[in-house]
């Protein structure tokens, strides 16, 4: 037990000592060349329509593509962009009409398409 105070920083040096030396106990880790995952995503039965200004992709994949990507993440918005490339829903935008900087809308997700 390594009693510490946050308050006043008393203690910390004992427990932090104490983790080093544990640190050396360890048994060495295996290291993995880390490769990119390549999961792929099926795409099918979807349709695309044009409602107002947005263009609106619908089917039963669609709401497990969108649960599948981290908006917030880049490499995950790229592979987002694979997923509708290589599925054809890229180009079923187009094929509506869709061109750069329009609305679309795959469940309750909007964002702009890039060509």
């Amino acid at each position: 037990v390594f009693p510490v105070s946050a308050a006043t920083g008393l203690g910390f040096d004992d427990l932090l000592n104490r983790v080093i030396q544990m640190l050396d106990t360890l048994p060495l880790q295996e290291r993995y060349e880390e490769s990119p995952a390549e999961v792929e995503q099926h795409i099918t039965g979807y349709t695309v329509r044009k409602e107002e200004d947005t263009y609106i992709v619908e089917g039963h994949s669609i709401a497990s593509l969108i649960a599948s990507v981290n908006f917030e993440d880049h490499e995950s918005m790229i592979w987002f962009h694979a997923t509708l490339q290589k599925s054809g829903i890229i180009t079923a935008l187009r094929e509506a009409g869709a061109t750069e900087g329009d609305g679309v809308r795959m469940n309750d997700m909007e964002f702009d398409f890039i060509d």
